[in-house]
């Protein structure tokens, strides 16, 4: 698990890589971020393998709570992207909240708040 703080043009926001080995049976790495000065809803970001390394430059995102993907998610399954989907679904309280407080939150009691897909 890594906090860090990223910085474009556009957006600043403080974002959590969560390992697969984390959350049981979650077949991909994801990243969840806490919004700064972003101009889009709640995501996730999933790798697109199933590489226990975090990989930041295989991902894709998918919009909290419907379930929509933006990106390139070719490297995983239907039933990998259905487990993401139902994710997000079980957890758009948690996210929504990290999204909206992450700043103020601590990490672990937000990755251990998480229900499984």
């Amino acid at each position: 698990m890594i906090i860090e703080d990223a910085s474009d043009e556009e957006m600043s926001c403080e974002f959590a890589n969560i390992s697969k080995r984390r959350i049981k049976g979650m077949p991909a790495n994801i990243t969840i971020k806490a919004k700064d000065y972003e101009k889009c809803g709640p995501r996730i970001k999933i790798q697109n393998n199933h590489n226990d390394k975090m990989e930041s430059a295989s991902m894709f995102e998918m919009s909290v709570p419907d379930g929509e993907i933006s990106g390139a998610s070719a490297g995983l399954t239907s039933e990998d992207i259905e487990f993401f989907r139902s994710f997000v679904r079980k957890n758009e309280q948690v996210l929504t909240e990290y999204w909206n407080n992450g700043r103020c939150l601590f990490i672990e009691e937000v990755i251990d708040a998480l229900i499984p897909g």
